[in-house]
């Protein structure tokens, strides 16, 4: 079992890996269990491009997270903005409550977004 704990109410427990994004005041919440496939099941459903930007600061915790499903993840999120996608790096990725922005995210995961 993950535990992906990004803020206050922002928690989900999966089978396998797990992620979450919230907004730095923790009123806002994204999280998503990774399925037997590898790939992100959304709950709730796209509700990032509502209250997230490539720039503003976020509360992100992963437990082995595929790099590609967060690419792809984040492509969806951001239709238009990406300049550069390069392969992204082999295996999973874990991260603890980190903050930073959906940018550098997108960077670590192989993605360049235009200005």
């Amino acid at each position: 079992m993950s535990t992906c704990t990004a803020g206050p109410g922002c928690q989900k427990t999966c089978p396998k890996g797990c992620g979450c994004i919230s907004n730095t005041d923790g009123s806002k919440c994204h999280c998503y269990c990774v399925n037997s496939s590898g790939g992100l099941d959304e709950e709730p459903p796209d509700p990032l491009p509502v209250w997230a930007s490539l720039d503003a600061p976020v509360v992100i915790c992963l437990q082995e997270a595929s790099k590609e499903a967060l690419a792809d993840l984040l492509v969806r999120f951001f239709p238009g903005r990406v300049a550069a996608r390069a392969p992204a790096p082999a295996g999973a990725l874990t991260l603890e409550r980190a903050v930073m922005t959906l940018r550098d995210l997108g960077g670590m995961v192989g993605l360049r977004f235009a200005a």
